[in-house]
């Protein structure tokens, strides 16, 4: 038989790069948000795949003369803990995560005028949607009522939680963006309440991409060239120059909100006269895209947010 051993390697994401960040998320929530006891169990640790991750080497079989001392090994955790800290960066770059995340969310943060605080927060959902460990990890958290959820938050990233709750009030720059959706959900696991903008986003903020609004090119995306010319819709030309004088008044005086409202049935005509509008007008136009990769309708709510 086997007893239990010492960790004997640093952590590493799914993709091999060691991540000191990750690692101190981790032990925050087994540690100072009290989880310790769910993921220590008489036999060593309750989840093989976070104890690998941490280091932490877990033997396959145990007798009965062998079994894990509990005290124990929540006292090897909180030593784990204090040492995490005490080496942790105040750069996270420096932590170990992907340079192409950091760069991706560098570049958006500059799109759409984010603060420090709601960065980290766009970060730190990106990789807990796509690296598993750290999902297992807060999944310990169980449900969350809502101060229970910005007070973990808060100790996860080492952000005041009064920080927390503005980067993620629903005037925040990164809420208005639509990158990221607090769910209206009263209850529920951390990964539930935070979601992001699709999961094709989610990967692209893991590779390099040359210009941020690729990034969203799977919502947000330019319009294609019109088929038709304004000499297609006579039937509506009494209302013609009255829009084409409203949206050129809006574009010279560059205003915001600005909103026209075409309505008919299906294949009428109505998304190729806005792109006839367009080309005449000289502006750039974008869409929101109605399906997903795989040609499936996109929800109204997740449409509204691309907008």
């Amino acid at each position: 038989m086997r007893s239990r051993r010492r960790p004997s390697s640093p952590s590493k994401t799914t993709d091999g790069v060691f991540s000191q960040t990750i690692r101190l998320w981790i032990l925050r929530i087994l540690v100072p948000l009290g989880c310790t006891q769910k993921f220590v169990c008489k036999f060593g640790w309750e989840d093989d795949r976070l104890a690998n991750f941490l280091g932490l080497n877990v033997p396959e079989i145990f007798d009965d003369e062998e079994k894990n001392d509990p005290i124990e090994s929540i006292n090897f955790l909180r030593n784990m803990h204090k040492e995490a800290e005490a080496n942790s960066s105040a750069s996270w770059q420096d932590g170990g995560l992907p340079v192409e995340l950091m760069n991706n969310a560098h570049a958006l943060s500059q799109r759409f005028n984010l603060g420090k605080v709601e960065q980290d927060i766009l970060i730190f959902c990106v990789l807990i949607h796509s690296v598993s460990e750290l999902r297992y990890a807060a999944d310990y958290l169980g449900n969350l009522t809502s101060p229970r959820f910005f007070s973990a938050l808060s100790t996860i990233l080492g952000q005041d939680e009064e920080q927390i709750r503005a980067a993620l009030s629903s005037s925040s720059h990164l809420m208005t963006s639509g990158l990221v959706c607090l769910t209206s959900q009263y209850s529920d696991e951390l990964s539930s309440r935070l979601e992001l903008l699709s999961d094709q986003f989610c990967r692209r903020m893991l590779s390099a991409v040359s210009d941020p609004m690729l990034l969203i090119r799977d919502t947000v995306s330019p319009s294609q060239e019109p088929t038709l010319t304004l000499d297609d819709y006579d039937h509506v030309e009494t209302d013609i120059p009255l829009l084409s004088a409203y949206l050129k008044a809006a574009l010279t005086a560059r205003r915001k909100g600005v909103n026209v409202f075409v309505y008919g049935p299906p294949g009428t005509g109505k998304s190729e006269l806005s792109r006839v509008l367009a080309k005449t007008l000289g502006c750039d136009l974008l869409e929101i895209t109605s399906e997903d990769e795989d040609g499936d309708p996109i929800k109204g709510e997740q449409r509204l947010r691309s907008f």
